[in-house]
């Protein structure tokens, strides 16, 4: 059933944006600069938004699941 699935892939799902907030938190530390470091950035910024946006579609969808 959906609740076994939403249910199961719900943990890893949180694991892995939190370990990804992580990895863009210390790359900000990385001494880098010119275009490749702004093209790296501006990455690691497209990838915290559609983390945020992950995070929000699960969290819809746990509720949705489970009707809280």
């Amino acid at each position: 059933p959906i609740t076994a699935v939403v249910g199961a892939q719900r943990p890893s799902t949180i694991a892995t944006i939190d370990r990804t907030a992580a990895a863009i938190v210390c790359s900000k530390d990385i001494a880098w600069a010119g275009p490749a470091s702004e093209e790296f950035r501006s990455r690691l910024d497209e990838f915290r938004s559609k983390a945020a946006l992950l995070a929000d579609d699960m969290e819809a969808t746990h509720r949705l699941v489970w009707g809280a």
